[in-house]
């Protein structure tokens, strides 16, 4: 992008390129749902520095950000946090919760991304000012038929609820966890 001499078309190719990865992200979820359901998608784990996931997130989420659409906020405690996992599904699952935080929140309204040590454990959040989920839904909200069906209606946005589908088979492969919690002052 550098080599283009127009900043204007620079910027517009910069953007194209992180939409055509966020599009390439959702497509996978669809295709590989199938295989997480058999147990068969393959899951490659290495060292990984949560900062660099982070950065690349953010990254993904620059266009939002610059047009005042998303204000995310990412920070790994301690900042040379490590850990062993596929960084790919790891990626994808932070990219699913961080689209789906910023569908949710007021324009503006931080969304934090955070990777933290929990004993031998890392413990990665996202958080949003959105108006949260009830009861009701933060139960099913990660099952294959109702994140598509039901709470997008009910919440009124768009979506295929796919993505928080995977995101939870995705979590059972690289034997974590998953849930959505209320915040203190609002939102999840």
């Amino acid at each position: 992008l550098n080599a283009v001499p127009d900043a204007r078309l620079a910027s517009f190719l910069g953007n194209s390129a992180r939409a055509g990865e966020q599009m390439l992200v959702m497509l996978n979820d669809f295709l590989d749902v199938s295989l997480g359901d058999r147990d068969s998608l393959p899951v490659h784990v290495e060292d990984v520095k949560a900062g660099s996931v982070l950065t690349r997130i953010t990254e993904l989420f620059e266009a939002e950000t610059a047009r005042g659409r998303l204000r995310l906020e990412a920070a790994a405690l301690p900042p040379d946090l490590a850990l062993r996992t596929d960084p790919t599904l790891l990626y994808r699952v932070l990219f699913n919760l961080v689209s789906n935080a910023a569908k949710f929140s007021p324009p503006a309204a931080p969304v934090r991304l955070e990777a933290r040590a929990a004993g031998d454990r890392t413990v990665f959040s996202v958080t949003d000012q959105g108006p949260g989920l009830s009861d009701a839904d933060k139960v099913r909200v990660f099952e294959r038929d109702q994140a598509s069906s039901s709470l997008r209606v009910s919440r009124g946005k768009a979506g295929t609820g796919v993505g928080l589908y995977f995101c939870a088979l995705a979590c059972r492969l690289l034997r974590g966890r998953i849930s959505v919690t209320d915040r203190p002052g609002g939102g999840a």
